[in-house]
């Protein structure tokens, strides 16, 4: 592998982090290491191995979000529901939460809620957002449904926040798994050179290294799409 295939890569690799707004610091400390090594097997590989944590840092985030947007369609739901019961109307109930309501048409306050809805992407809230005109043009009470809404929240949330904490036990030790060969490399450079320079400048060696590479960057990957997968379907 030549300096030029490995300064395309890094480019591909840049543009890519840039479009996508990825934590570009990853990929740095990645392409940081292979530099030391000077070594374009190693650098190609680390390169990897940074922009898949990048891929997966992006996705934590957006769980992290999703957690939050949960949080907020959830609270929102809980003091809708109480106002409603003290104010008695769905206008009256929005105004008090600081949501500016028109008196002008009749649906206004379910547009309030569609807005909401829109902005948190949950999907209790959107149901609500969706039922609640059908439920108030036939004259029934939007309290059930904001209670069922409310409560199918927190029951997900109990059941994900137990499955989380297995998860991220699993995440952990795959992701230290998927690293551990890097140990090994830095290990064997720092105490056995004569294998290090064997290893990386054999053809043998370089494919070892680009299968390490590729694992690796697989593993983060896919610990990316199952985390998007699972926070986008809320």
């Amino acid at each position: 592998m030549t300096t030029q295939t490995v300064m395309a890569i890094a480019a591909g690799a840049a543009v890519y982090v840039w479009l996508q707004n990825l934590p570009w610091w990853t990929v740095a400390v990645g392409w940081g290491f292979g530099l030391t090594t000077e070594n374009a097997a190693i650098m190609s590989a680390d390169l990897l191995v940074g922009l898949g944590l990048a891929i997966y840092l992006k996705a934590r985030d957006y769980e992290v979000k999703r957690d939050s947007d949960e949080q907020s369609a959830l609270i929102f739901l809980l003091r809708l529901r109480q106002l409603l019961t003290v104010r008695g109307t769905l206008a009256g109930a929005l105004e008090e939460m600081g949501y500016r309501v028109s008196r002008s048409g009749s649906d206004s306050g379910e547009e309030v809620i569609k807005d909401v809805a829109d902005q948190y992407r949950v999907a209790s809230l959107t149901f609500v957002s969706r039922v609640g005109t059908l439920i108030r043009r036939h004259g029934g009470s939007l309290q059930p449904l904001l209670d069922w809404a409310a409560e199918s929240i927190q029951h997900m949330q109990s059941r994900r926040h137990a499955r989380q904490l297995e998860e991220a036990a699993q995440r952990s030790t795959i992701i230290v798994l998927s690293l551990a060969p890097w140990g090994v490399i830095a290990i064997f450079r720092i105490m056995v050179p004569a294998f290090y320079r064997a290893l990386t400048s054999s053809i043998i060696g370089y494919g070892a290294l680009g299968l390490v590479g590729v694992t690796t960057f697989s593993v983060f990957v896919t610990l990316a799409y199952h985390m998007r997968k699972e926070a986008y379907l809320r």
